[in-house]
C-alpha cells in the first residue's frame, strides 16, 4: 500500500465567519446587478446577458475565489496530494453516481412542481430579471454561447470551490451532520439579489447539492449536478426551448 496522505487538522468556520462570507458573496451580487451591469450596458452598449458574464466573472466571482483562496491558505497546505484531498477532490465512484442521480431526481422531482406553481401563479417574467432578458440565438448571435462557456466555467467552478470545497469542510468540523444545512442557507442568502420567485425554486438545489457533497465528501458531485440545473436553464432560453420572457 502506498503511503497516505497526511491532512492538516481543518480549522472550524463558525457561524458568524460562514455568514460574513455569505454576506459578502450577496453583497457582490447586489452590487453587479444593480449597478455594475447598467453601468456596462450603457458604456459598451452589449446585450444584457454579456453584461452579466462581465459583472458576475469579475465583480462577484473573482473576489468571492480570492477570499476563499485567503482563507485557505491560512490553513498552511503545502502538498498537492493534502490540498486536493483538503478540498474534497476526488475521482467519482460507483457510490458517488448513485448519489449524484439521487441527488438529480430529488432536485427534479421537487423543483418542477414548485417551479410550474410559480410560473402559473406569476408568469415567466418574474423568473427574468433584467440582466438576463434575452431573446433566443439567431444567425449572427451564437457567438453568445462561446462568451457563455468561460464564464459557465467559473460560475461553477468558482461556487464550488468558495461554498463546497473551502467552506464546507470546516463548517463540519463546527456543525457535524449539520453542516449542510448552514450551507445551503448561506447559498441560498448569496442569491438574494434575484427576484425571490427565483430564490424560492432554488431551494432544493442549494440545500441537496451540499447535503450529498458531504455525505460522499466529494466537491464532483455537487459540480455535475450545479452544472445540470444551471445549464439546462441557459440553453433551454439560449435555443428556443424555453422563453425568458
Amino acid at each position: 500500500m502506498g503511503k497516505r496522505t497526511e491532512i492538516p487538522a481543518i480549522p472550524r468556520l463558525g457561524l458568524v465567519a460562514s455568514f460574513m462570507m455569505y454576506g459578502f458573496g450577496a453583497a457582490l451580487l447586489y452590487v453587479a446587478t444593480r449597478f455594475l451591469i447598467p453601468l456596462i450596458r450603457q458604456t459598451t452598449q452589449v446585450e444584457a446577458v454579456i453584461a452579466w458574464f462581465i459583472a458576475a466573472g469579475v465583480g462577484v466571482f473573482l473576489p468571492l475565489v480570492a477570499a476563499a483562496v485567503f482563507l485557505l491558505a491560512t490553513e498552511g497546505h503545502r502538498k498537492v496530494g493534502a490540498l486536493a484531498a483538503r478540498l474534497w477532490l476526488r475521482s467519482i465512484s460507483r457510490t458517488d453516481s448513485v448519489w449524484l442521480f439521487a441527488g438529480a431526481a430529488v432536485i427534479i422531482i421537487l423543483s418542477a412542481p414548485l417551479v410550474a406553481v410559480l410560473v402559473h401563479t406569476y408568469g415567466r417574467n418574474a423568473f427574468t430579471p433584467d440582466f438576463l432578458a434575452f431573446e433566443p440565438l439567431s444567425k449572427g448571435r451564437y457567438w453568445i454561447l462561446v462568451a457563455w462557456l468561460p464564464f459557465f466555467a467559473v460560475n461553477m467552478l468558482g461556487e464550488a470551490f468558495v461554498w463546497h470545497s473551502v467552506m464546507l469542510p470546516r463548517q463540519v468540523q463546527t456543525f457535524g451532520r449539520s453542516a449542510w444545512l448552514i450551507n445551503g442557507l448561506g447559498w441560498g442568502i448569496f442569491h438574494v439579489a434575484l427576484p425571490w420567485q427565483i430564490l424560492v425554486s432554488l431551494v432544493p438545489t442549494v440545500f441537496v447539492i451540499p447535503f450529498v457533497v458531504q455525505r460522499q465528501t466529494n466537491v464532483w458531485i455537487g459540480v455535475v449536478l450545479h452544472v445540470l440545473v444551471n445549464a439546462s436553464g441557459f440553453l433551454g432560453v439560449a435555443l428556443g426551448l424555453a422563453s425568458a420572457t
